[in-house]
């Protein structure tokens, strides 16, 4: 149900609609259809609602990885998303100018795909279509400017002179820093110097399934196997630079940028007939320093907001909106206080070492790879030939790159 009012009362309150807050929405209604849910999405000029420019759902490609198949699976959603993705059946790793390089193959882990890739726009289109049928889930509009004020029993949402209390609430967008700074969260920010600049390429070959991390003194390029557009194969390009090339290589000609990217690149996927949607989006890393207070939790970027690298960001957020819909049935079951300090800890326990290991890996593993000291060149190739050579190693490796080295949630169905 959509609507501008706000209730008085409810049980969770979900600020940001995106698709952080619509995943999250959709799981604890399905769990739990005696909560009554309110997902809030910021009113303009700030919309950042499933069609606004400003939530990236414009450009932004999404690499859903096996653990978040499998999530989505649970939530009844994968058969409906699964016909707008392209399977990522192998992954090809190579180092710019030197011998190391990898080939991943997702048969080798019994497994039909490492991830699967779709456009943020369709994503969230489908998954705002499933949270409007959910009778326990409303929706309103606020402004980024309300006020969150902890009481005994859980947290007053103010604007103006609207209010609504909550047992829960889950600050789960890009502006709800500001909220929480308020209240004394503090965030560790790094801002990498770089920018990422995305794009969509028409090629002239099928990409067959094949993913491309290849690692520059620059950073990292990725290509990513896109669904093809009118009969015409197509990949996501991800392409890590500094912000004075990437704007350069945002105004350049379609010719140019092509003839560019085949420096840096080379023609693995044979000629790229067009170069469409390029964007450049600068590049930071920000982690909150508390995710849980007393009936507060934060969530997706506003918790942990990562380097592009290997297409961590979101598939880290939906295990851990899988493991608070875990803790949370558990508490529902016993009749608990919903957003009690205890089992929002019991939720931060759980997802700690998986959200830290991810953390370190995204931060990393550029650094590394753009390092051009001759020692650190030398490991960094042994180790991609040792992933090549070690079938364990590559096992294990791939693994993480989906999710899978981790503690998966139960769920009472």
């Amino acid at each position: 149900m959509n609507t501008n009012i706000l209730p008085a009362e409810t049980d969770i309150v979900i600020s940001g609609a995106g698709l952080t807050g619509l995943c999250l929405a959709s799981l604890l209604a399905r769990q739990q259809p005696s909560w009554n849910i309110l997902l809030l999405q910021a009113a303009p000029p700030d919309d950042d609602s499933v069609t606004s420019r400003d939530a990236g759902f414009d450009h932004r490609q999404i690499v859903l990885a096996e653990s978040s198949r499998r999530i989505l699976s649970h939530m009844g959603l994968w058969s409906d998303i699964e016909q707008h993705t392209a399977a990522i059946t192998e992954i090809r790793v190579s180092d710019r100018g030197h011998i190391g390089r990898s080939q991943l193959v997702a048969l080798e882990q019994n497994l039909d795909a490492y991830g699967y890739v779709i456009d943020a726009a369709q994503l969230a289109s489908l998954l705002s279509a499933a949270v409007d049928k959910l009778p326990n889930v409303q929706r309103s509009k606020v402004t980024n400017h309300f006020v969150l004020k902890p009481i005994a029993n859980g947290i007053v949402l103010q604007e103006g002179s609207n209010s609504v209390h909550a047992r829960l609430t889950v600050l789960a967008n890009g502006t709800a820093p500001l909220a929480a700074q308020k209240l004394g969260i503090a965030f560790q920010c790094k801002d990498y110097g770089q920018c990422a600049l995305t794009a969509e390429l028409t090629l002239t070959k099928a990409h067959r399934g094949i993913a491309y991390e290849r690692f520059t003194s620059s950073g990292p390029i990725a290509l990513l196997p896109l669904p093809d557009l009118n009969d015409s194969p197509r990949a996501a390009l991800v392409w890590t630079l500094p912000l004075p090339e990437a704007e350069d290589l945002l105004n350049a000609d379609e010719d140019t940028f092509i003839e560019r990217l085949y420096v840096r690149f080379g023609q693995r996927i044979g000629p790229v007939a067009a170069v469409a949607r390029r964007v450049v989006v600068p590049l930071a890393r920000t982690v909150a320093t508390e995710q849980v207070r007393n009936h507060l939790l934060l969530m997706g970027s506003s918790a942990h907001s990562l380097h592009p690298v290997a297409g961590q960001g979101f598939n880290l957020t939906l295990r851990d909106i899988a493991t608070l819909g875990e803790v949370l049935s558990g508490i529902a079951a016993d009749d608990g206080n919903l957003g009690n300090l205890a089992s929002l800890q019991l939720y931060e326990e759980r997802r700690r070492a998986d959200q830290a290991r991810v953390v370190a890996f995204s931060d990393v593993l550029p650094a590394v790879f753009a390092n051009n000291n001759a020692p650190l060149s030398i490991a960094r190739n042994l180790a991609l030939l040792g992933l090549d050579l070690a079938p364990g190693l590559r096992n294990a490796f791939a693994r993480f790159g989906a999710g899978l080295s981790t503690r998966e949630a139960r769920f009472n169905d």
